[in-house]
Formats: structure tokens, sequence, C-alpha cells
């Protein structure tokens, strides 16, 4: 039995014109991308014009939402990552499929990125597309996914939006805890809380704040050197106490020590 090898076949002998050739008989041919899509594709448009720019393909899927299909036989560059952004909020669409002779590695990483940030209802794909044949065959095209929507993608979002609002609700103790920390002295006038990109929130803060020791059931804190109630000092008077403390997400702090440093 003879068996065949696959030779890869230049995408310019195919199509030589990426508009003129290669959108027009994707646009015939779009059954072949839906395929490795996952997603049943129909035709809106073919160069759909959206201000002074036009889009290469404007789809639909089955479910109603709007597909922008941009195409570029060469490198992945800025340029068209631009356009797919640009098209994809022109016409409302929730898909941006960029297809693609030499995907870089930092715009797979632009769409994994845009994958873990974007709605559930929203999707991008970064596609290579390939041809073959086989001896003397006709050329046929391959269409593979280099990045897209995948399940560990999808998770790595929803974990980065529970962080950030991990870290809202942290900025909004450390603002009430400086308002009521403002109303005992004026050591932390000048302070301000911040939302920091780190999973461990630290903070510190000179001086007395109450003169106890907060901490709850994720979070910890404490004085160098307890402080005297109503001064700021330390327990000799020399150098401002230091509170350390990590702000766990329900914000809900309860006294731990009194201000002689005893366990309460």
């Amino acid at each position: 039995m003879s068996i065949g090898r696959l030779e890869p076949v230049p995408l310019r002998t195919l199509w030589p014109r990426e508009d003129a050739d290669f959108t027009h008989w994707l646009a015939e041919n779009l059954d072949a991308l839906a395929e490795q899509l996952n997603l049943g594709l129909t035709l809106e448009e073919e160069e759909a014009r959206v201000g002074d720019f036009m889009v290469d393909l404007l789809a639909k899927t089955e479910d109603g939402r709007l597909v922008v299909i941009e195409n570029q036989l060469e490198r992945t560059d800025h340029d068209h990552l631009g356009k797919l952004l640009t098209y994809l909020t022109n016409f409302d669409a929730k898909i941006g499929v960029w297809i693609c002779a030499d995907p870089r590695p930092e715009h797979q990483r632009a769409i994994q990125w845009l994958n873990e940030v974007a709605p559930e209802d929203m999707a991008f794909y970064l596609v290579k597309v390939e041809a073959f044949r086989i001896g003397d065959s006709p050329p046929a095209p391959w269409f593979r996914i280099v990045a897209g929507p995948t399940p560990e993608v999808r998770a790595v979002g929803r974990q980065r939006k529970d962080l950030a609002e991990r870290e809202i609700l942290r900025q909004q103790f450390w603002t009430q805890l400086l308002e009521r920390a403002r109303n005992r002295t004026r050591l932390h006038a000048r302070r301000k809380p911040i939302i920091s990109s780190s999973r461990l929130c630290y903070h510190y803060i000179q001086g007395k704040v109450f003169g106890e020791r907060y901490h709850n059931a994720s979070s910890w804190g404490y004085h160098t050197k307890p402080s005297l109630a109503g001064t700021g000092r330390g327990q000799v008077g020399r150098g401002y106490g230091r509170v350390r403390a990590h702000c766990g997400p329900d914000a809900r702090f309860r006294p731990a020590c009194g201000p002689d440093g005893a366990p309460v």
C-alpha cells in the first residue's frame, strides 16, 4: 500500500491577493473555518463598510451573534490587531476572528488576554491558515486555532476578576480605616489607600490608629511597640509605633489586644 506525504503549499500560490482572492474564497467556503471554530456561521456581508474602513467578512452565529473576520496572509502585526478591535466595537460584534499565516507569540498572548478579560458571551480567535497537498492532489487549506477561549483561559479570567473585586474591598476597608484614624491623630493625614496588583496587600501605617491590634479570619496585624492611647508614641515615647496589616476580603476586623499589649 502506498502512503503519501503531506507537502506544504505557499499560500500566495493559491491566493496571490488577500482581498480579491483569499477573502472571496473564504466567503464561499465559510464552513471550512466554522468547522474548526465549532461554530455555525452564515455570511452576512463581504467587505462590510464601517466609516472609512471595511471589514473583510461579517458573519453571524446560529444564536445571532455577529462575527468579525479579519484576514492577514502574512506575519501578524499591530495594525491588523487594531483593525479587529475597531471593527468589533463598531459593529457591536461578539466574536472576533483573526486569520493569519504566521502568528507572533506576542499576539497570541494578546488574544489570550482578551479572552481572559472579555465577558462570557464574547470570544477572540487567532487562527493560522496553511495549505498542503499529497503528491499531485489539489492543495487543501487547513485552519488551526492557536489562541482562543478555552476553558482554562476562561478560568484564569474569572480568577482575575475575583482578585480585582477583592482589591476593591481592601481599598474600601483602608479608606474607612484612615477616616477613623484621622479623628484620633494627624499622623495619617497624607496617607491614601491604593489598590495593589499583588494577591497579598500589605500596608504600613505609622503612628497610633486605635491603640489595638486588629485581625480577622484571613488577616493579621500588630504594633511593633504597643502605643500609648492618644499619643501615637511608643511605650517609652521613643519613635512612632507601626501598624502592619493584611486586609482580608471581608474587611471585618476585631480587636486582638489592648493599648498595653495584653491580649483581649
